[in-house]
C-alpha cells in the first residue's frame, strides 16, 4: 500500500508530543471492525483514514501513511 516507516509520528508531526494521537485507538478500532464485517483491507485503509483526517486535517496520502504504521505497528505486536 503505502511505503513502511518506523515512526510513525514522522509523518504526522509530533515531535513535540511524546504520546501517541489518542485517536489511534479509535482509529484501529474502526479498522478492525471493518475487516471483522468483511470490508477489505485497502478499503479499511481508506475508511479508517477518513476518520483520522476528521480530527487532524491532513492529505489522504498522508493519513493513509499513519493509518498503514499504525496498523504495521499493531499487527507486529500481536506477532511477537
Amino acid at each position: 500500500m503505502g511505503q513502511q516507516v518506523d515512526d510513525c509520528g514522522e509523518f504526522f508531526g509530533m515531535a513535540e508530543e511524546p504520546e501517541p494521537c489518542k485517536c489511534q485507538g479509535i482509529v484501529l478500532n474502526t479498522y478492525n471492525n471493518l475487516l471483522t464485517s468483511g470490508v477489505s483491507k485497502g478499503e479499511a485503509i481508506n475508511i479508517a483514514s477518513n476518520v483520522l483526517r476528521y480530527h487532524h486535517p491532513c492529505s489522504t496520502s498522508d493519513a493513509n501513511t499513519i493509518v498503514e504504521c499504525w496498523v504495521h505497528k499493531a499487527t507486529d505486536a500481536h506477532v511477537h
